[in-house]
């Protein structure tokens, strides 16, 4: 309600749109826990930043390294990675997708700007191409088709970190980047579409760092 009246009180107040969007979409649940995280990122120093995604992705691997040593812990080990890999796609999607489901809101919608309005197009079409190939896969019991709904829904992460990126070479960087991966996936070059897959991360947060120079 406070960042309603602000906006009323000065319809050109970013501030106050954003705190609308954010204050709505913290309604669900899991993007509030999402949120929580990217306030205490935002808080770390670059360097901390850094080691805090190097810290996950360097205990994910000790934890697969424990799982071939000791088969009998999978049971344990199996669940805590599922859960690394669900929090790293939501670090990245989480907002666009809040975005999509925010323009069901009859006020929500109102307050999106049309950066975020095409960051949930983008991210809603490789979604929406996900869920039609998982469909023809369970029609056709074509594994083809499984993989093929399993590459639009990874292409989510560097297609929502195209538009955290800054404008200029930052995002053109990064939009090149994110056009080879999924042309690497159409041609069937499984290897290089993972490899970028494990890459983009690191690629995405170091290019979301810089800013454009003149």
């Amino acid at each position: 309600e406070h960042f309603r009246e602000a906006l009323r009180l000065d319809p050109d107040n970013d501030w106050a749109r954003q705190g609308i969007i954010e204050a709505l979409k913290a309604k669900n649940p899991l993007y509030a826990v999402m949120l929580r995280y990217f306030f205490w990122m935002s808080r770390l120093p670059p360097r901390t930043q850094w080691m805090v995604i190097l810290g996950g992705y360097l205990g994910n691997r000790a934890l697969s390294v424990l799982s071939d040593r000791n088969p009998a812990l999978d049971p344990v080990v199996v669940p805590l990675q599922l859960l690394y890999i669900t929090f790293v796609f939501l670090t990245w999607t989480a907002e666009p997708l809040s975005n999509l489901l925010l323009r069901l809101d009859r006020f929500g919608r109102l307050v999106l700007s049309p950066e975020q309005v095409r960051a949930s197009n983008w991210v809603g079409g490789a979604l929406l191409l996900a869920l039609a190939a998982a469909a023809a896969a369970v029609v056709t019991g074509d594994s083809g088709w499984v993989l093929f709904a399993f590459g639009c829904a990874f292409m989510l992460i560097p297609i929502s970190a195209v538009f955290k990126a800054a404008p200029g070479w930052p995002r053109q960087a990064l939009t090149m980047y994110t056009v080879a991966m999924a042309l690497a996936g159409l041609m069937g070059a499984g290897t290089v579409f993972f490899l970028m897959l494990i890459g983009v991360s690191w690629v995405a947060n170091a290019l979301i760092q810089q800013r454009p120079t003149r």
